[in-house]
């Protein structure tokens, strides 16, 4: 044992280690003892980093003892710390001097050989790594599949290492844990493998370090600590290259493949003007984490408005990765009759495969917006553009109930006052309207009046798509009719906060995530029941009396 102290006064500053001569494939056991302190802080260990990585960490611990020799009596008061020290390279490395409460140890130095065969056998008898990357040359942001296979037999005790610390690099769990038996060289091994997707966020060489496992094998027993036993894998080389020149997107999107589809609320779209209609576009990507997934670009659409409910993203892990999915709606407002133009969505992407730019592309589609019933009402006042002529006022039509400038004033005056007689009668109107619908919940004049659905059709359009089991057409009743209920929401998801109970909350949420995954999700559920939405989405609608106030759907989707 080697032992170098520094002293001052009662207090005592000691590192050891247990051997000055190791291989680059065992561990070098550090102690560092403090005696007699005044107060506990730990030492500083940041500068081991150069020549060590800390395999393990254990202290402060406290001790006190009494001992009794020739009839004088001692006392012991010291704090231990315990390391593991694995050497970073072959050579003569160097444990610097540690600092703590003002006591300075001076440094230490250890010989590292390269371990032998005959040694590297004996460590791999009993445990021993199997690593593997599925490339070793990727884009920036490209996926590699990293997969840790720590072989051992008997019982062996010990920590797992943690996920690899890597700077500029997204790691992401593909595998969190799988244990299995192997045969090798006729004997049985136990085998606990954890695989990781890893997204390296700059070009250049990236190392991915190498793994080790310190642990014990055997039984413990009162007066043993089992054998110690280490394993140590090969570090890999990863050559990063940058964004190729020849990719003209401008998000910079490198997969294995990619797909882009559409979906609509009715099928084909029947537009309506004023009236809303939903756009699904669901973008998967298979080899890029969620995460990495940019938005949507320039979804505004000539004479509509849009409405875009947050984007969802997902992902979904298999035997060569993550497959991400990205999921926008739209909801498309037309204000204006004739034609409506859905402009293409064009995705350039990387294929690692092929090694070449693709783009995705959904093409352009036009509709016919129908004036529908309410085109009277929601018909928007013209407004010349930059280009067009004005007609002189001289030249213009005359509509009929307006005024001209050369009719008689007294005319004007008994046409103004009407007009206001007219507005002030359809104000009461409106208002005894109101009231009557409050109090007695009848809808049966409103039912007269032609416009978009109120909420108790909605509400009935959903009942049916739930009992029908009709996953999409559910999902587009919910929306409509939360939309006419809660004016202020800005997704079907945000129902959830207006619950009065936190764990009818949870469930309604739950149902709506159900829902969307059925519609979404790269395997379509089938088999969607809608006997819970429709039970949370009741439950909802019946926790107030007072029923919300009728409005059309059109100034919420289009705030401003």
């Amino acid at each position: 044992m080697i032992s170098i102290v520094s002293a001052m006064s009662h207090a005592n500053l000691t590192v050891q280690v247990d051997r000055d001569q190791i291989s680059d494939a065992e561990l070098v056991k550090v102690t560092v003892r403090f005696d007699n302190p005044t107060s506990i802080q730990n030492p500083e260990w940041v500068n081991l980093a150069r020549d060590f990585d800390v395999i393990s960490q254990s202290g402060p611990n406290q001790n006190r003892s009494v001992r009794i020799v020739n009839g004088q009596q001692t006392s012991e008061n010291y704090v231990l710390w315990e390391l593991s020290l694995r050497p970073k390279r072959v050579g003569t490395l160097t444990i610097p001097p540690l600092r703590m409460a003002g006591f300075t140890s001076p440094a230490i130095q250890v010989q590292v050989s390269q371990a032998s065969a005959a040694i590297k056998r004996k460590l791999n008898e009993f445990v021993f790594f199997d690593t593997s990357i599925d490339k070793s040359t990727v884009y920036v942001q490209g996926q590699i599949v990293y997969t840790i296979k720590l072989y051992y037999l008997d019982s062996i005790s010990g920590e797992f290492p943690p996920p690899p610390a890597l700077d500029n690099a997204i790691v992401e769990i593909i595998e969190n844990e799988k244990r299995y038996d192997a045969m090798l060289n006729n004997r049985r091994y136990y085998v606990l493998e954890k695989r990781y997707a890893i997204y390296p966020q700059s070009s250049g060489e990236m190392v991915i370090p190498s793994e080790t496992f310190s642990g014990t094998r055997g039984s413990r027993g009162f007066f043993s600590r089992g054998q110690q036993v280490v394993a140590v894998s090969e570090q890999h080389l990863i050559d990063v290259q940058p964004r190729p020149s020849a990719f003209t997107g401008n998000q910079w999107i490198p997969a294995k493949s990619l797909e882009l589809s559409e979906t609509w609320a009715t099928n084909p779209p029947v537009f309506v003007l004023g009236e809303p209609i939903n756009r699904t576009l669901i973008l998967k990507v298979d080899g890029l984490a969620s995460s990495l997934l940019p938005p949507f670009e320039n979804l505004d659409i000539a004479n509509a408005k849009t409405y875009e409910d947050p984007a969802n993203k997902e992902q979904v892990t298999g035997a060569d990765g993550i497959q991400s999915i990205l999921t926008t709606t739209i909801g498309i407002v037309p204000t204006q009759a004739g034609t409506l133009t859905i402009p293409e969505v064009r995705i350039p992407w990387w294929n690692t495969v092929t090694d070449k730019q693709e783009i995705a592309i959904l093409p352009e589609m036009s509709f016919t917006v129908s004036p529908g019933a309410q085109s009277a009402r929601l018909a928007p006042e013209y407004q010349p553009r930059q280009n067009d002529e004005v007609q002189p006022a001289a030249t213009a039509a005359v509509q009929p109930g307006l005024v001209t400038q050369n009719t008689n004033p007294l005319w004007m005056i008994v046409a103004a006052v009407a007009s206001l007689l007219a507005i002030v009668m359809s104000i009461m109107w409106w208002m005894a309207r109101t009231r009557l619908q409050a109090y007695t919940g009848n809808t049966e004049a409103e039912a007269q009046v032609p416009g978009p659905k109120k909420e108790t059709e909605l509400f009935n359009d959903l009942r049916k798509s739930c009992k029908n089991n009709e996953a999409l057409a559910a999902r587009n009743a919910l929306f409509l009719w939360a939309k006419v209920r809660y004016p202020d929401i800005n997704s079907i998801r945000d129902l959830g906060r207006k619950t009065l109970d936190q764990d009818e909350s949870n469930a309604l949420t739950a149902e709506i995530s159900r829902l969307e995954a059925a519609i979404y999700s790269e395997t379509p559920d089938t088999q969607w029941r809608g006997a819970g939405l429709l039970d949370k989405i009741t439950n909802l609608q019946q926790q107030t009396t007072k029923p919300a106030r009728i409005s059309s759907l059109s100034p919420s989707l289009n705030p401003g």
